[in-house]
């Protein structure tokens, strides 16, 4: 083992008696199972095939301790846009963890018309059965040891169940702030359940410190049920000496609409893993995302969607913008069972290098096993179309506002899809703030 994997065992050891639901059997017996699991597998490396590009056990040398949660009063001043001011202006309900804790005096999550909410921390001793069974699911994180360590290290999170029919008329904005001076490793874990024929909008925002080496492992679990329509946007904005490890698991339900988007343009190291599985027939879910990576930033996507049932549609529309000597990485796989007649999987991931020295590692996957199917997959990277570039010059425009023009444009697909007005110019203005960021610089 190394010591990073020796340090986390003994950190959970030390940290265990102060974890919520500490003395409740399912709870313990859960947190028990994710650090054997741990314990076998230690942190994921480069001979793994999921994790080929991301050689976790090497890049991770050092695990700061867990965060502790004190209440506080206000949040740090920021100077510009970044995730957790892009939607300040828009009516939405809003939901603050500070390093990790969620903070209620700074939220105003109550009383949602529709909504039932559980703050997994100040709830544990009186959890509805729907919460204990999404938290007790210790199958959800075999062979993934990230989630086996959020789920064994698990401080703090929200339950949110969308009940059957409500149309939740805002979004709600889960808004993950790290602050302070001194490295630390921040657990959150997530569950979401929209009932039947419900509709509803979730925001995750993830901001931090820009020279702070802090670990952020966030893990959210989200159940679509029949007739449901729900759209997702999570926007990684981390300060750039930090590690963002993320795990989201969707099971979308019959005649079910989803739609979640991620832009990525925070964090030294991210990886962001997505699964995909269908409780029912004639369901339509995309998953989409953007990427903004400069410096020595690595971001890592992994995505599978795997169709068990017939009649369903899939869509992985993802864009990557690479400049300095970034890294990105995609791994895409859509997988049809025997069973899953009728299926309509597509996947699209496009790169755009604004630097000889950036790299894009793309792997798109599809496994067929069944013959009555509409399948497809495509990869391409490159540089700015010179073309473009010339005729935009020839008209009078600046050659670095050229550039910005077609890196927007090649970046605004994905965006361009969110309905809610706000929420698209405040993803918009996001990455603008990025162009603003890269000129300062250079």
């Amino acid at each position: 083992m190394t010591a990073a994997e020796k340090t986390l065992i003994d950190q959970f050891g030390e940290a265990r008696e102060n974890l919520p639901g500490n003395g409740e059997a399912w709870m313990d017996d859960a947190r028990s199972s994710a650090i054997r699991t741990f314990e076998k597998n230690g942190l994921p490396h480069r001979r793994l095939e999921r994790w080929k590009y991301t050689d976790l056990r090497a890049m991770l040398g050092q695990i700061p301790a867990p965060a502790t949660g004190t209440p506080v009063s206000d949040l740090p001043d920021h100077d510009g846009i970044n995730a957790h001011t892009a939607f300040a202006s828009i009516e939405r309900y809003h939901g603050v963890f500070v390093n990790g804790y969620f903070q209620p005096q700074l939220s105003n999550l109550e009383d949602i018309e529709g909504v039932e909410i559980v703050n997994l921390r100040g709830n544990f001793n009186n959890f509805p059965d729907w919460v204990k069974a999404g938290l007790g699911n210790t199958s959800v994180f075999e062979g993934n040891a990230v989630l086996a360590l959020n789920t064994a290290f698990a401080a703090d999170g929200i339950a949110l169940r969308i009940k059957a029919g409500a149309t939740i008329d805002k979004p709600i904005h889960l808004d993950y702030v790290t602050t302070g001076d001194e490295a630390a490793t921040i657990s959150v874990r997530n569950l979401i359940i929209v009932e039947k024929g419900a509709q509803a909008t979730l925001v995750e925002t993830f901001t931090g410190p820009r020279d702070v080496a802090y670990v952020v492992n966030a893990a959210t679990q989200i159940t679509v049920e029949e007739g449901a329509r729900f759209t997702r946007i999570k926007v990684q904005d981390e300060g750039l000496d930090a590690f963002h490890l993320a795990n989201m698991q969707i099971t979308a339900g019959e005649n079910t609409r989803c739609h979640d988007l991620t832009l990525t343009l925070g964090a030294r190291v991210s990886r962001n893993e997505v699964n995909v599985g269908f409780s029912g027939e004639n369901a339509d879910v995309t998953i989409a995302g953007a990427s903004m990576l400069a410096g020595k930033q690595h971001g890592d996507t992994t995505l599978c969607i795997t169709h068990s049932l017939p009649s369903s549609n899939s869509r992985q529309e993802f864009k990557t913008v690479l400049d300095d000597y970034a890294r990105g990485i995609f791994q895409g796989c859509v997988i049809v069972k025997p069973h899953a007649q009728k299926t309509d999987g597509r996947q699209m991931t496009q790169a755009l290098l604004l630097s000889p020295n950036a790299e894009m590692d793309a792997k798109p996957e599809l496994e067929i096993y069944a013959d009555d199917v509409e399948c497809a997959h495509g990869a391409t990277a490159g540089d700015l179309d010179e073309e473009y570039l010339f005729y935009l010059r020839a008209r009078g425009i600046p050659e670095a506002k050229a550039k910005a023009l077609l890196v927007a444009a090649f970046v605004a697909e994905p965006l361009e899809k969110i309905e809610h007005e706000g929420l698209r110019e405040g993803l918009f203005q996001l990455t603008n703030a990025w162009f603003d960021r890269r000129k300062g610089e250079a």
